[in-house]
């Protein structure tokens, strides 16, 4: 579901020296071109805690907002707590619950939504 459908994907990757140690996955939605959607974002377990997740998100909001969307959407699977906190704190709404089981695992995720200022 990730990698075939959407348009204008954008990878974002935070490394240094030693190696990679996060990434965010963003998309235009297929079916509303001012809908994107934020479909991975991960760090690595040695450099949690040090905001990469949050600077990855930042950038993944200003890239898709550079893209012209106005709304963007994001799945977060509830027991994730940091994850989850750190997207509220961003400002995303809790908006409904994913439950098919099409996400790979066939957990159920939080739909969470962001809704960006028109210029």
């Amino acid at each position: 579901m990730q990698l075939f459908g959407p348009t204008g994907v954008t990878w974002l990757v935070a490394d240094d020296r030693e190696g990679i140690w996060g990434y965010s996955l963003s998309v235009r939605a297929t079916d509303d071109p001012e809908v994107g959607w934020i479909l991975a974002l991960g760090v690595h377990p040695e450099r949690r805690g040090l905001h990469i997740g949050l600077r990855l998100l930042d950038e993944s909001i200003l890239e898709l907002q550079n893209k012209g969307i106005s709304t963007i959407k994001l799945t977060v699977k509830p027991h994730n707590k940091p994850a989850y906190e750190m997207y509220i704190r961003a400002g995303f709404q809790d908006t409904g619950q994913w439950k098919d089981g099409d996400l790979g695992d066939g957990e159920r995720r939080k739909i969470l939504t962001l809704l960006l200022p028109v210029a």
